[in-house]
């Protein structure tokens, strides 16, 4: 929150003078709100130690709506879209070092091209790799390689007070003796500093990547495939899901996908062609006898092409707003029903969507459409949020993303352990200028 006696446009001048005016902006007029745009550590210095001076909360962003995100008081946001260069890709230690606002797809095609792989990333809402660090999430590839945090080397972090540190080590993993501080800053949501660099663990490109979908008469059916699939030897890359409104919904975004309205299951198989073979004959197998039913591998590819589901805007003018929980396997089912009577009780166009994360976790992220102008206004995402939330831990859950950081969830998950959170973020950042909202 914005000091007693600061003056709004005493600080816009001094970020403009030493940014210039195409980088430094003021985002609201009437709460004379400042969008920053640097694109070197020493510009992120001089924009903290400024908030710090003057009393100011710092929001950093990836990549930045306007026309979505309307700031309710005073603040500087920070993005650092611009910060989005691919340094260096290591071929002698399996390793590439980005800015925080490279988009997936950007590496992963860039990767692709040198025989590289990443064992894990988002498809999900979360285009860069910033915000992926940010929400310490899983993704594609999670049933194989972990979470966000299992895929990074280091980070470079510029904390409140203005120093850099690095997290880790480029070279070697960092779990030794000692605090593990890539844990720490990885799902963080940018309340204890602002991530500058990333340096993530790279694996060899596959000799063949195999999606495989199936489609369902229902999501008892499907979640009763889910469970055998985790009792087999068997490690696929990526077993994910969703239902049956997802692909109307990525039709409505421009998207060339196949007409699909059941519940769909992906089981997507990475390695050599000769184990793939065998692999999917005992997964069809399992499928079918749950009543699954095989898409033709056409079909398949398209729908494995559009699993980047992020949209900035679109002619549609609606947009996805997800909820965001870890599940146990076990209890998935039920959390679907209980999803489904929330979306038809709340009126929404809502989706049901997930990934296993591993054999006994699943990452839950339903969503609803709503249209762009009403995002900011409406208060219908924070209670969709909330309601995953509360669903989540019903079911021996958690909620995760930025539902996780607020103080009532963070309690009810870690109990007194909030207390050694706060003195940590107490430590970090003394004067709560970094995103302090995560914390009401």
């Amino acid at each position: 929150m914005a000091g007693k006696n600061v003056s709004m446009r005493e600080v816009l001048t001094k970020l403009t003078n030493r940014m210039g005016e195409s980088r430094a902006r003021r985002v609201s007029k009437a709460h004379e709100s400042i969008l920053v745009k640097p694109r070197i550590n020493e510009e992120i210095i001089f924009i903290l130690k400024l908030a710090e001076k003057h009393g100011i909360s710092v929001i950093p962003k990836r990549r930045w709506n306007a026309a979505s995100e309307k700031p309710a008081y005073p603040q500087i946001v920070m993005d650092v879209a611009d910060m989005n260069g691919i340094f260096k890709i290591d071929d002698d230690n399996l390793a590439v070092t980005v800015g925080p606002g490279v988009l997936w797809k950007d590496i992963n095609d860039t990767l692709f091209k040198r025989d590289f792989s990443l064992g894990v990333y988002p498809s999900v809402a979360i285009p860069t790799v910033g915000d992926w660090i940010d929400s310490g999430g899983a993704g594609i590839g999670s049933y194989t390689y972990g979470f966000a945090v299992d895929q990074v080397r280091t980070i470079e972090v510029v904390l409140p007070d203005g120093k850099v540190i690095n997290t880790g080590f480029k070279n070697v993993l960092s779990n030794s003796s000692g605090y593990n501080l890539n844990g720490l800053f990885v799902g963080s949501d940018s309340t204890l500093g602002v991530i500058t660099k990333i340096t993530l663990k790279l694996y060899p490109k596959p000799e063949e990547v195999r999606p495989i979908y199936y489609t369902f008469p229902d999501t008892k059916s499907m979640t009763k495939a889910l469970h055998n699939l985790t009792r087999i030897k068997t490690t696929p890359l990526n077993i994910s899901f969703y239902g049956q409104n997802h692909v109307k919904s990525l039709k409505l975004f421009g998207r060339e996908v196949p007409s699909l309205g059941s519940p769909t299951l992906n089981v997507t198989l990475a390695g050599l062609t000769s184990i793939l073979e065998h692999d999917e004959g005992q997964i069809d197998a399992i499928i079918e006898q749950s009543g699954g039913i095989k898409e033709n591998s056409g079909n398949a590819q398209l729908l494995w092409s559009q699993r980047f589901f992020y949209v900035e805007s679109k002619p549609s003018k609606l947009m996805p707003v997800f909820g965001e929980a870890l599940v146990p396997a076990s209890n998935l089912s039920d959390m679907i029903d209980d999803t489904l009577t929330l979306i038809k009780k709340m009126e929404l166009k809502g989706v049901i969507m997930g990934t296993l994360c591993d054999r006994s976790t699943v990452s839950f992220t339903p969503y609803f459409l709503l249209r762009e102008g009403k995002l900011k206004k409406s208060r219908l995402p924070a209670v969709f949020s909330e309601k995953i939330g509360e669903l989540a831990l019903k079911y021996e859950g958690r909620p995760t993303g930025s539902s996780m950081l607020s103080g009532q969830n963070l309690k009810q998950v870690y109990g007194d352990g909030i207390n050694t959170i706060l003195d940590i973020k107490s430590a970090l950042d003394p004067h709560n200028i970094m995103n302090p909202n995560d914390f009401v």
